[in-house]
C-alpha cells in the first residue's frame, strides 16, 4: 500500500503529565537515554550519539552506563573495532558477538540501510583509492549520508561497499578481493531488485560512478561485465538480460 501523499490533522504539544508522564530529573533522564541506546544498538559508543538531537551528551551518559555495569545490566570493554573509546554492551549482545565470531560464516556479507539503527557508524566513511576527478574519493574518503535510498554492505561489521541511489554512485574499499567484491555487488543487486526494491520496477541497476569515476574504461568494468552488466554510456546497467541469456 503506497504511503499517503500528505499527513492531515491537527497537531499540538503535549502538556499534560498524565500523557507524557511525570517530570524527570537529569539523572533519571540520562539513565533512560542510556538504556534506550543499549536496547537500540546492543553496543554503545560515542559515535552512537552523532545523529541524536541536542542534549544527548556522552559525558552525561557515561556515569549511568557505569552504574548499569556495576549492577550487571551492561558490560564495558572494546567490542567493535573502529569505534572510539570505551564501549558498553548488553550481556546478550556480547554473547552473540562471541558466538558469531566462532561461526564458519563469520565473513558473511550483510546489506544494511544507511538509516538502520544497526548502522553504528553514523555517516559511513570508507577509504577509497585516489583517482583524478574523484571528488571526495580523491581525498581518500567517501561519505554515505543517512538517507533511505542509501545502502552499505558490511563484512564483520565493517563497511566494504557503499551504494547511493541518487546518482547511482558506488564506492568500495580498495583491499577487497575480487571474490568478496563480486559477492558484495551481487548481494546489493539482489536487494535492490527484490519486490518493492529501488531497482525492481523496472528491474534495473545502474553504476554511473565507481569510486568517483565512470566505470566504463575503469578497472571495475571487466568484473561488472562478467556479472551481466552492459555498457550504456556514461553508465553500466544490469537488468538481468545477459544473465538469462547465459543461463540458456
Amino acid at each position: 500500500i503506497p504511503p499517503p501523499a500528505h499527513w492531515s490533522g491537527r497537531w499540538s504539544l503535549v502538556h499534560s503529565a498524565s500523557v507524557r508522564g511525570p517530570n524527570m530529573s537529569d539523572e533519571e533522564r540520562n539513565l533512560a537515554r542510556a538504556r534506550q541506546l543499549l536496547q537500540r544498538y546492543g553496543i554503545v559508543a560515542r559515535e552512537c550519539l552523532q545523529n541524536e538531537a541536542d542534549g544527548w551528551d556522552w559525558a552525561r551518559l557515561y556515569r549511568p552506563l557505569e552504574m548499569m555495569e556495576l549492577r550487571g545490566e551492561a558490560r564495558r570493554g572494546y567490542f567493535v573495532r573502529g569505534l572510539s573509546g570505551m564501549q558498553f554492551a548488553l550481556p546478550e549482545a556480547v554473547e552473540r558477538l562471541r558466538a558469531w565470531r566462532n561461526q564458519e560464516d563469520g565473513d558473511a556479507l550483510i546489506v544494511l540501510n544507511a538509516c538502520d539503527p544497526a548502522n553504528v557508524y553514523g555517516s559511513v566513511e570508507v577509504t577509497a583509492p585516489a583517482e583524478p576527478g574523484a571528488g571526495l574519493v580523491q581525498a581518500g574518503l567517501s561519505r554515505l549520508a543517512r538517507l533511505p535510498s542509501n545502502y552499505v554492505v558490511l563484512q564483520r561489521g565493517a563497511p566494504v561497499l557503499l551504494y547511493e541511489h541518487g546518482g547511482n554512485r558506488w564506492t568500495a574499499i580498495p583491499q577487497l578481493s575480487e571474490d568478496t567484491l563480486r559477492r558484495a555487488i551481487q548481494l546489493m543487486i539482489e536487494h535492490l531488485t527484490r519486490a518493492g526494491g529501488l531497482g525492481s520496477r523496472p528491474r534495473r541497476v545502474l553504476v554511473t560512478s565507481w569510486n568517483g569515476v565512470s566505470p566504463i574504461g575503469g578497472p571495475i568494468q571487466p568484473l561488472l561485465e562478467k556479472m551481466g552488466f552492459r555498457r550504456e554510456p556514461p553508465a553500466m546497467v544490469w537488468d538481468g538480460i545477459y544473465t538469462r541469456i547465459k543461463e540458456r
